[in-house]
């Protein structure tokens, strides 16, 4: 139902039980893909963003923020170098721009 009626505050109490309490990079990570899944941009960059700087080392969350909509070049950058950080041997990031 939160999701359904894009309420911001019902979407974020719905999911604290399972997917942010206890704050958890996978079920956060989980929880990002939801909200990017039901077009909910400014809530998927937010929790993108907060997954990064949760779990530094975690490739996916990486991923993650680089393919957000609302990705400034910055954030693109960023994750480019730390992806390579992480991954030094995975010739496809050399891709990305």
């Amino acid at each position: 139902n939160a999701l359904k009626s894009h309420n911001l505050h019902q979407l974020e109490i719905s999911l604290m039980p399972g997917y942010f309490n206890p704050l958890n990079i996978d079920r956060l990570l989980s929880a990002v893909l939801l909200l990017r899944d039901n077009k909910l941009p400014n809530q998927e960059y937010f929790y993108a963003k907060k997954g990064v700087g949760l779990n530094p080392d975690k490739f996916e969350a990486w991923r993650i923020l680089y393919t957000s909509q609302l990705a400034t070049e910055l954030d693109k950058k960023e994750a480019i170098y730390q992806m390579k950080r992480l991954d030094p041997l995975n010739t496809n990031l050399d891709k990305l721009k």
